[in-house]
């Protein structure tokens, strides 16, 4: 799925919702599996992040996520320049 239409399907779905998008920060606690630990209390592995393509982060990365509706799963935007 092309990053334009993950975005247009978050919009949607958060607009139907009434709830807007949650943008949230997390630093990349492991690389293989990846896992993200979001505002130093919610780990968040693999099977709940979604990723662009060739994204690859390494441990301590600071990156900056978007929550889909229902905060089941997160669209890993990129890594954040510190």
């Amino acid at each position: 799925m092309a990053l334009s239409d993950t975005l247009k399907l978050l919009s949607k779905s958060t607009n139907d919702a009434g709830n807007p998008v949650g943008v949230y920060y997390g630093t990349v606690t492991a690389s293989d599996p990846l896992a993200i630990l979001v505002d130093q209390k919610l780990p968040l592995p693999k099977e709940a992040l979604v990723l662009l393509k060739d994204a690859s982060f390494k441990a301590g990365d600071p990156v900056v996520l978007l929550r889909f509706q229902g905060g089941n799963q997160y669209l890993v935007m990129g890594e954040v320049e510190t």
